[in-house]
């Protein structure tokens, strides 16, 4: 692969619906460890689960879309882009492990809440942002005066 070509991105149902968390630019002006404590304190039942370093990869990744809004991305299921970078990938990717049953169960209930979502297809951030809004769960950031 050369420098001016990058992976294709791929997510599972349960990274894109979260897309939606990261819609809050402040969370982009946090040092990392303020990043981290603030993830830990809104996501309680996440913490401990994530390392540090794959929290703030996530963040990356999630700053990378929203930051370029048409940025494509390959709807799938099963192990994902984000998941490559998580300390749980091998026990995620074993149909047997607690882990992969529980993500497969996230992303089971995504696909019954974004029926219109296909996968194999790809999106980008604005139709994600999109389905949330019609959904009522995204709300509008108001410009600061």
């Amino acid at each position: 692969m050369t420098n001016d070509q990058e992976e294709k991105i791929r997510l599972r149902g349960h990274h894109i619906k979260i897309l939606w968390f990261y819609k809050r630019p402040e969370l982009f002006d946090l040092s990392d460890d303020e990043y981290v404590e603030r993830f830990n304190r809104e996501c309680p039942d996440w913490k401990g689960f994530y390392s540090d370093e794959h929290l703030l990869k996530m963040r990356d990744m999630f700053r990378k879309f929203l930051e370029n809004p048409t940025l494509k991305f390959e709807y799938i299921e099963g192990l994902d882009s984000i998941c490559g970078m998580c300390d749980h990938e091998k026990e995620c990717g074993d149909p047997e492990h607690i882990y992969h049953k529980m993500a497969n169960q996230l992303d089971q209930m995504v696909a019954a809440d974004i029926p219109e979502m296909q996968v194999g297809h790809d999106y980008d951030t604005n139709d994600i942002l999109d389905i949330c809004r019609k959904k009522g769960w995204l709300e509008e950031q108001t410009p600061k005066t």
